[in-house]
C-alpha cells in the first residue's frame, strides 16, 4: 500500500455502481450484494449498520470491488430498513464512506 501511481489527491470515496441487491434465502438469511468502485488504494470496511460486525479488506489497486454481506434473518425482519456501509481509508489516513439504504424482503 502506498504506491504513488495508485493514489489520489483526495480521499478514496467509494461509489455504488448499479443497484443494491437484497435477497432473502429459504433459510431466512438476508444477502446484500453490491458493486463498489474505489478510485485509489484503500482499506475497506464493510458492514450492515447495527446488524453485522465489520469486515475489512485491503484494496491494492483502484477499481471495482464486489461486496457481499450475509445478515441473520432474525436481525433484519421483513419490511424493515437497513443500511450498507462501505468505508474507505487511503494510505494517508483520509477516510470517506458510502451508506446505501435498503428494505429487507
Amino acid at each position: 500500500m502506498g504506491q504513488p501511481a495508485s493514489r489520489r489527491r483526495r480521499a478514496a470515496a467509494p461509489r455504488l455502481v448499479g443497484r443494491l441487491r437484497v435477497v432473502r434465502l429459504r433459510s431466512g438469511a438476508v444477502i446484500v450484494t453490491a458493486r463498489v468502485i474505489v478510485p485509489s488504494q484503500a482499506r475497506l470496511t464493510v458492514s450492515v449498520v447495527g446488524k453485522t460486525s465489520a469486515r475489512r479488506s485491503q484494496l491494492l489497486r483502484p477499481g471495482g470491488v464486489p461486496v457481499r454481506v450475509a445478515v441473520n434473518g432474525r436481525k433484519l425482519v421483513r419490511g424493515s430498513f437497513g443500511s450498507l456501509r462501505v468505508a474507505a481509508r487511503d494510505p494517508y489516513g483520509r477516510t470517506s464512506e458510502l451508506v446505501a439504504r435498503f428494505r429487507a424482503p
